[in-house]
């Protein structure tokens, strides 16, 4: 589309199919002005069986994310031992996190986001899947965070071997809508 609103991606609430909406499996691929999000069902409670739960999965290094909205889903945006992704002019909202990041991500870039109103998270760095996090290099910068309910941005677990030499996570906002655009 011309804008992120001029093209909606609604994922399926078939109850048979499980997983994302869109996974990037291309290295150096870019998607860009896109909207992801549910379709509903024809109730609440078929919206709140279904099955695909995130909007889009990283499953490929240098991956660049831009202008998009993703909103209504359980991860907005799930990157898993994945490097050198970018993230950058988008709307992550209600959804239940925001963007969630495990295993080594290192040189990946989140900036210049709206992130808000996510059930728990705007960002969860994931413990959680095993093996620590390695965020070496990693930018999460001139973001902004509001409405998140548990936390805008989570170490989440106990291991004790994650690294994020260089990380830089200076110059975000929060309580507020408005990303500080460089």
């Amino acid at each position: 589309g011309e804008t992120r609103d001029g093209a909606i991606i609604r994922g399926t609430y078939d109850y048979g199919i499980q997983g994302t909406v869109i996974t990037i499996s291309a290295a150096d691929a870019k998607i860009e002005k896109l909207t992801f999000t549910r379709d509903y069902g024809k109730s609440d409670a078929v919206w709140k069986a279904g099955k695909r739960d995130t909007g889009i999965s990283i499953n490929a290094g240098n991956v660049t994310i831009d202008q998009i909205t993703v909103r209504d889903k359980r991860s907005a945006i799930y990157a898993h031992t994945q490097q050198g992704f970018k993230i950058t002019n988008s709307l992550v909202e209600k959804n239940r996190t925001g963007i969630s990041l495990g295993s080594d991500i290192s040189n990946s870039t989140i900036n210049n986001n709206i992130i808000r109103d996510n059930f728990t998270h705007g960002i969860i760095f994931n413990y959680a899947f095993g093996s620590g996090v390695t965020a070496t290099n990693m930018k999460v910068k001139y973001n902004a965070f509001s409405g998140n309910w548990y936390t805008d941005i989570y170490a989440h677990g106990t291991q004790p071997t994650s690294i994020y030499t260089g990380a830089d996570m200076c110059c975000n906002t929060f309580n507020t809508n408005a990303a500080e655009t460089k």
